[in-house]
């Protein structure tokens, strides 16, 4: 291996930053399959969530989980178009989603995620 074959990783080509943020949440797939999931991280305009399968690349699915900070649950459903999915060791699968559809009280929602965490 010469060093002229070695290449660089790719450039992260977020618009915006995701925070982390961890929920359990409810992978829907297909409108037909629910799988339990985690969320890792979040921005406003995608997610990455933990789950036990992989999911391809340009599919969408649906993610649903409490957005509150407060004892009142404060449900959030986002959709979105998996941008990539990579295993990750016994933890399962990563799979990144970017939001292609949030009404505006799914953006309040996601505003006051953000803003909490940047205390």
């Amino acid at each position: 291996m010469t060093l002229n074959s070695l290449s660089l990783a790719p450039r992260n080509a977020r618009a915006t930053p995701r925070l982390l943020f961890h929920r359990p949440a409810t992978l829907h797939i297909d409108d037909k399959r629910a799988v339990s999931a985690r969320t890792v991280d979040i921005s406003m305009e995608g997610l990455c969530i933990q789950a036990d399968l992989a999911l391809p690349v340009n599919s969408f699915a649906t993610v649903e989980f409490n957005a509150s900070y407060t004892a009142e649950p404060a449900p959030l459903r986002l959709r979105g178009r998996v941008a990539y999915c990579v295993l990750a060791g016994t933890a399962g699968f990563r799979i990144g989603l970017h939001v292609t559809q949030m009404d505006a009280r799914a953006k309040k929602q996601v505003e006051n995620i953000l803003a909490m965490q940047k205390f």
